[in-house]
């Protein structure tokens, strides 16, 4: 629907929906994203949340569950952000039921997975691209999405072309999309929407906040290392002990950014062998703060290094491909060091503690383009 058939003094209705119920931070920061964009775009909007669990967002707003979604009367569906074009279903319902890593291939969490999706999803070949489109009263719009390969059996084809216009944040995504049937002039490739959140305009007071919760949380008067990763990127328990082994001295905190994959479980039983504190269970809001506020950091998640790194802090990461692939389109990619287990301590030894000045500008600049130009792509303004 083209907003100028809508009177000038109604806000835009906008169905959002998302995975921001899942417990994971990076999600989570996608309504706040959204908000702040349109608020620079000025374009007064009423928004409704929409994801597979009800609950509520970081500020406190309702979240519908799906079916709910073409109740909604919305002018337009902006699906997004995350990796959310994806068509393996069982891993989305472990993912929302929390399942380690370590214990999805047991058949009693098939099975739930199975009950999850038959109870939460729409009807269609991915939990993101049902058959029909969100909503009949305009079109359904991808917004700061990742991409996964996209089945060449008609079914997911079609869902994929119920998306009238797409921002995907890596190259390959536009491609698998491209192939797919959505026309390219329908695809912007752009970085993800993680540099509109507000937090970055109050920079100094968020780090400071993290100060504080090193301080309150884990008893540190100085900014530690903090220490994230994930199994599902080649990091089990073993692995995990020993890289924290060779840490031994330095001072350090664990951070898990959720527990949809376990990683909570895995960072506390391998904190819990060297006495190292824990910073689990935050608000999504403490976690930017501990990524702004910290000494250092190491982590496998594409949003930790985007946010960390935005905030000036030293960013040490090992060979994860999705992060690789989302900073090829920054036009001013914060730094980052890329490090393997044996060259990890030497290279928080020489990064603790610095700041490494960042003008997030250019990417800021880069994400307002890209929606814009992805709502007029889908003729809403």
């Amino acid at each position: 629907m083209n907003t100028s058939a809508r009177t000038s003094s109604r806000p835009l209705a906008i169905a959002h929906i998302g995975a921001f119920s899942m417990p994971n931070w990076g999600d989570k920061l996608y309504p706040g994203a959204l908000a702040s964009l349109l608020d620079i775009l000025g374009v007064p909007a009423q928004l409704s949340h929409y994801c597979p669990v009800p609950g509520s967002t970081s500020a406190g707003e309702a979240i519908l569950p799906l079916d709910k979604v073409r109740d909604s009367d919305a002018d337009v569906a902006l699906v997004g952000g995350g990796d959310l074009l994806r068509f393996d279903n069982r891993t989305v319902a472990m993912d929302h039921l929390s399942v380690p890593s370590a214990d999805r291939g047991k058949r009693i969490n098939r099975l739930r997975a199975r009950w999850f999706g038959a109870r939460h999803f729409l009807n269609g070949p991915g939990a993101w691209a049902p058959a029909e489109p969100w909503i009949s009263t305009g079109p359904s719009v991808l917004i700061s999405a990742g991409v996964h390969t996209v089945p060449a059996d008609s079914a997911a084809q079609k869902a994929v072309a119920n998306y009238r216009a797409a921002w995907v944040r890596t190259h390959n995504g536009a491609d698998r999309l491209a192939g797919a049937g959505v026309a390219r002039d329908r695809i912007v490739v752009a970085p993800d929407m993680i540099f509109a959140m507000p937090d970055f305009e109050i920079a100094d007071r968020v780090r400071d906040r993290g100060e504080a919760i090193f301080h309150q949380h884990a008893g540190l008067s100085d900014a530690p290392l903090v220490f994230h990763a994930a199994q599902f990127h080649g990091w089990p328990l073993d692995r995990v002990k020993k890289v924290l082994s060779g840490l031994k001295g330095i001072p350090m905190v664990t951070l898990s950014l959720g527990s949809y994959a376990g990683e909570d479980r895995l960072l506390s039983a391998a904190a819990a062998e060297f006495a190292i504190p824990t910073l689990h269970d935050l608000p999504a809001d403490d976690i930017t703060a501990v990524l702004a506020g910290a000494g250092a950091v190491f982590t496998t998640s594409m949003h930790a290094a985007i946010v960390a790194a935005s905030f000036g802090t030293p960013v040490l990461v090992p060979g994860v491909g999705k992060t690789r692939d989302a900073f090829a389109v920054l036009p001013e990619p914060p730094t980052l060091r890329e490090v393997e287990d044996d060259t990890l301590r030497a290279a928080v030894e020489e990064l603790l503690g610095r700041r490494l000045p960042h003008s997030r500008n250019a990417n800021r600049d880069a994400v307002i383009a890209a929606f814009e130009a992805t709502l007029h792509a889908a003729d809403v303004i």
